[in-house]
């Protein structure tokens, strides 16, 4: 199977409601090594348990809910870490560059999307994310 082919099926079985998540794993099988690959057998592994998880968070000193999938929380919170920032520290500077009419949950999956695109696209130094300051960089655009 290729990749296309792996992540059709995979779609197809999630999509058409065929059967369940574990079963698109399975119809995705061992045969693929590939970051696209990979990142499909994690999508489907991950709807088994992905409900929006809500959270309070402080921006610029008012507090606010939003909900995320628990991945971006997870993101969130690491991009935080490896930028050193606190989670409040880096909403507020999100919040500061958010673009007109956008919310404040898009601009944070749109931001956590951006920094690890960034980062992929050797926006990094060779020993990390962090030490590059990706976050930094596109927060002070």
């Amino acid at each position: 199977m290729d990749s296309r082919t792996i992540s059709q099926v995979g779609l197809r079985v999630i999509a058409e409601g065929t059967g369940s998540p574990a079963a698109a794993t399975a119809s995705l099988g061992d045969t693929a090594g590939s970051i696209f690959d990979r990142a499909m057998r994690h999508m489907v592994d991950a709807h088994r348990d992905s409900e929006l998880v809500l959270r309070n968070v402080t921006v610029n000193g008012r507090r606010t809910t939003i909900r995320l999938e628990p991945e971006m929380w997870d993101a969130l919170t690491e991009i935080a870490r490896r930028e050193n920032y606190t989670q409040t520290q880096l909403c507020s500077r999100i919040a500061d560059g958010q673009p007109q009419g956008l919310s404040f949950t898009a601009s944070v999956r749109m931001f956590i999307l951006t920094y690890f695109r960034t980062a992929a696209h050797g926006g990094t130094s060779a020993s990390g994310i962090g030490e590059a300051g990706v976050g930094r960089k596109l927060l002070n655009r």
